[in-house]
């Protein structure tokens, strides 16, 4: 898929705020999505999805496809994104809400009732993806990352191996890119996965575990609103950006650090070593070291503009959020 990727033109071109210097192919989602359907279809993959989870699946990895080959614009992405949050949220609470009750989340008692469990499904479902799809800025982050949160999940050995070898060919020196195709495609996966795994039981929990993208999107929006930047206006703001500044451009420690941090705790609590208060522990550890690096590349940052105001100041980027 390599070889067919360069012929076709399906490739990501260095440009702006991008690191790799040479054009590199954006094979690996399509990968990914083959390797899902031929594998579940020859019966060696289960996992446990209906046919609306595997049509929402195709349409997320197809518009992914589709934008990594033609470039879409990104209102049809995010209109597309929302109905498929639409289609899961009703599918899943279809199963949800016949259970009654009421539901724990951020010390709130919530009732299980459809006014309230299905705009937050909806949210759910329309966030994640598009959270995975931004984290995925350095070599190994979003497939280093979703490896950890499938394995967490109980995923299927012949879903870790393929992450795990997708993982070689992008990471420390990138053979091929998932491109938006295999982002959207993993975070919707992870999305169901886990709504089907730990919202019943555990709602507080599979937040905890996607504390990454959460933070990272929260951080990149407040820095936006707080400089009267556009959110569509793309620029230097996430988490993996400055992490790599304040490393000095070393890629190739980026994604452990910050996979390190993420999920250290958190990985001992899901093998059963310690105690559950561990993930508000790992949690907080993990949004104390974000702020940290955000409040001191922001003083990097102001230096930075107070030495270039001779020459006009620091402009940033336009390409996309």
């Amino acid at each position: 898929m390599i070889r067919v990727a360069r012929r076709v033109g399906l490739l990501d071109h260095p440009a702006g705020r991008k690191q790799h210097v040479k054009p590199t192919p954006l094979c690996g989602g399509l990968v990914l999505w083959v390797m899902l359907i031929a594998l579940s279809g020859l019966g060696l993959l289960s996992l446990g999805l209906g046919t609306w989870d595997w049509v929402a699946l195709c349409l997320m990895a197809l518009m992914g496809f589709l934008d990594d080959l033609l470039g879409l614009r990104a209102r049809i992405k995010a209109l597309v994104g929302l109905g498929v949050a639409l289609i899961l949220a009703v599918v899943h609470g279809a199963h949800l809400l016949p259970l009654g009750g009421s539901f724990p989340l951020f010390g709130l008692d919530l009732p299980n009732h459809w006014a309230i469990t299905l705009p937050l499904l909806t949210l759910w479902f329309w966030f994640l993806p598009n959270a995975i799809n931004l984290m995925d800025g350095v070599n190994g982050l979003v497939i280093g990352f979703s490896l950890l949160v499938l394995w967490f999940l109980g995923a299927p050995l012949p879903l870790l191996g393929a992450l795990f070898v997708l993982l070689l060919f992008n990471y420390p020196r990138a053979h091929l890119f998932l491109g938006d195709c295999g982002a959207l495609l993993l975070g919707t996966l992870m999305a169901i996965l886990t709504v089907k795994a730990r919202l019943p039981q555990d709602p507080n929990g599979f937040f905890v575990l996607f504390i990454y993208p959460m933070v990272d999107v929260s951080l990149v929006v407040f820095s936006r609103l707080r400089r009267r930047q556009a959110l569509g206006v793309g620029d230097r703001s996430h988490l993996h950006h400055q992490v790599l500044d304040l490393l000095r451009g070393r890629t190739w420690l980026v994604t452990p650090l910050l996979l390190a941090v993420s999920f250290g705790l958190r990985g001992l609590l899901e093998i059963g070593v310690g105690d559950i208060a561990l993930r508000g522990i790992g949690a907080g550890l993990f949004l104390a070291f974000a702020l940290c690096v955000a409040v001191r590349r922001e003083g990097m940052q102001q230096g930075a503009v107070t030495l270039d105001a001779p020459q006009g100041g620091h402009q940033h980027g336009s390409s996309s959020f």
